[in-house]
């Protein structure tokens, strides 16, 4: 890969790349971001499964990969987040059953938004489904269902999705769950923000009127 998420500036850059070491069973690498021009460290190696050489890369430094939770992420989700993020060089699958979790905990949260009292909080996949009846935008159920689906093959171990064979899928889950919180938290509260603190109070009224006018008179 010559560009990924700067784990130092968080930004999607380029890589300058070196080799350090080129050994017979692995190999060590620089990479130098052309934005912020911190360093990370890594490890290409190969082992034998069911008969065949797989490749893997690993991260050496920093130890944490991840960009930063997103700034409207509650402050529950966000310890989750982090711990994830502490364990994803070490444990891919580990990261993704914590994300998942995270997941639970933020429609758990978006249950106190009157908009999703109708979640139940219950199962994650009944919860997307109730918010796909609300109008959830697909791109958003489809990140939702990533996280979801991608927790669930950590911890039961299926082979449909092998975290450990293609831990890449782990980093994009942070990636997603910041989507999440961005599209369902941060944007809708951006909007209500622009809407009261610069429309003029007489068109609010009005728009008020207009909207109960229209839930009580349907055309």
């Amino acid at each position: 890969m010559t560009a990924f998420n700067c784990p130092h500036c968080g930004a999607y850059s380029q890589m300058n790349w070196e080799y350090l070491h080129n050994g017979i069973d692995y190999s060590i690498h620089l990479a130098t971001c052309q934005v912020c021009f911190n360093y990370n460290l890594w490890r290409r190696y190969g082992f034998s499964q069911n008969g065949k050489v797989q490749l893997m890369t690993e991260m050496l430094y920093p130890k944490s990969s991840t960009i930063p939770p997103a700034e409207d992420m509650p402050e529950s989700i966000k310890t989750i987040y982090k711990e994830a993020s502490n364990v994803v060089g070490d444990s891919p699958r580990a990261a993704c059953a914590l994300l998942r979790l995270a997941l639970e905990e933020l429609l758990s949260y978006l249950r106190d938004n009157k908009e999703y009292k109708s979640l139940k909080g219950k199962n994650i996949n009944e919860d997307i489904k109730e918010l796909v009846k609300l109008g959830l935008p697909t791109k958003v159920q489809k990140a939702l269902d990533i996280v979801r689906i991608t927790g669930n093959n950590a911890v039961h171990s299926t082979k449909e999705i092998d975290i450990n064979d293609n831990p890449k899928i782990a980093y994009k889950l942070f990636e997603m769950l910041n989507f999440i919180v961005q599209e369902m938290i941060t944007r809708p509260k951006e909007i209500d923000n622009l809407f009261e603190d610069n429309m003029p109070k007489g068109a609010k009224e009005a728009i008020k009127k207009r909207n109960k006018d229209s839930t009580s008179n349907p055309q």
